[in-house]
């Protein structure tokens, strides 16, 4: 962290009477501190609050307002927000109300959302979804672009003994760099994100 302007001289100050202990305190949080993303999601709960904006009991980063047409969404994460509503107007006004706290860049329709893709075909009113490309990266990341599919890895009601461990150290050091958790997390997320 950089000083700010002038603190030098009250710290040369503070130490030429012999204090030695001095401490800076922060009045505003800053980004890459650990109370950053709390002090955010208390300003941001505080900010939709006073737009009459209530927490889902479900999930605390999703926020809803009104009812039928009226009803609006904001559903929260790391690095950006959704706005949903039946209404355009309505989705307008959020965020303007938003707009007068913070600064926003409005990307557009959301296309995809924590690696799943929305598909919207206004034509036919429909919207769907998909982890194509998640499952792609996945593939990738496993390096199994080139295995053969099958649709289990083996015969259904086979039983794993300790007899199919690996047995010599050579084998049980290649195990050791498969990265068998990680693929399971995404494998487990790819099941239960959609």
């Amino acid at each position: 962290m950089e000083l700010p302007e002038g603190i030098m001289g009250l710290l040369e100050l503070a130490e030429a009477e012999g204090e030695d202990d001095v401490v800076c305190m922060l009045l505003q949080s800053l980004y890459e501190l650990k109370q950053a993303s709390r002090v955010w999601n208390e300003t941001i709960f505080k900010h939709l609050k006073s737009m009459g904006f209530e927490p889902s009991d479900a999930d605390r980063c999703v926020y809803m307002r009104g009812e039928g047409d009226d009803e609006c969404i904001v559903w929260l994460n790391v690095d950006g927000m959704l706005i949903a509503s039946r209404d355009k107007a309505v989705i307008a006004s959020v965020k303007a109300g938003i707009a007068k706290k913070f600064r926003i860049k409005d990307l557009g329709r959301a296309r995809f959302i924590l690696g799943i893709e929305i598909d919207y075909d206004m034509e036919r009113r429909t919207l769907g979804i998909s982890q194509k490309a998640y499952t792609e990266s996945i593939i990738k990341k496993f390096a199994q672009e080139n295995v053969k599919p099958c649709l289990t890895p083996l015969e259904p009601g086979v039983k794993l003994t300790k007899a199919d461990e690996p047995q010599t150290e050579d084998d049980k050091a290649k195990m050791k760099s498969k990265p068998y958790c990680s693929l399971v997390e995404s494998l487990m997320y790819l099941a239960c994100g959609t």
